[in-house]
């Protein structure tokens, strides 16, 4: 069997992780800390991020919890720099948070469109922005952005594939 912490050991690695608590955040915290790295584990669910923190530290890694809304500049920055107080430097940096509303275009509202696109475009340019200048500062360092399948992929009734009902003869 493969030893993967062999080829990808990050021991006296940092990485903070935006949506660690659950899903695809919550794995790739637990995936960082699996293979040695220090993790920061942000979310707007505090509560939760703090639970997955405590999962890695209960597995014997190093972990601690801090609180973000990823759709806010503000607190992406704020995260950003209580990281780099608390380290020399800043090796991994994750977002995963993404939102879909699964209502058909025709049905969106303007507060639909305006929670996606904080939370999905401008949160996302948030993050790169904040742990970019880090990261260009340093002269290195990871940025990762994850989604879900449903960036890729759509349905009959999701916003990118509405329209109207018809009668099958009209198709």
């Amino acid at each position: 069997m493969t030893d993967y912490r062999k080829l990808f050991d990050l021991t006296g690695k940092t990485a903070v992780v935006l949506g660690a608590a659950s899903g695809i955040g919550k794995s790739s915290a637990e995936a960082l800390a699996g293979l040695g790295a220090r993790v920061v584990c942000a979310d707007r669910a505090l509560e939760g991020a703090e639970a997955t923190a405590a999962g890695i530290r209960e597995k014997g890694g190093w972990a601690e919890a801090a609180a973000c809304d990823a759709a806010s500049a503000a607190d992406v920055n704020a995260l950003a720099k209580t990281v780099m107080q608390k380290f020399s430097r800043l090796d991994i940096a994750v977002t995963t948070p993404g939102l879909n509303i699964r209502k058909t275009i025709l049905d969106y509202t303007e507060e639909d469109l305006d929670r996606v696109l904080n939370l999905n475009i401008k949160g996302t340019v948030w993050f790169f922005q904040a742990f970019g200048r880090i990261m260009v500062e340093q002269k290195g360092g990871s940025i990762i952005a994850c989604s879900s399948v449903r960036a890729v992929t759509s349905s009959r009734a999701s916003a990118s594939t509405a329209r109207p009902r018809r009668p099958s003869a009209c198709w």
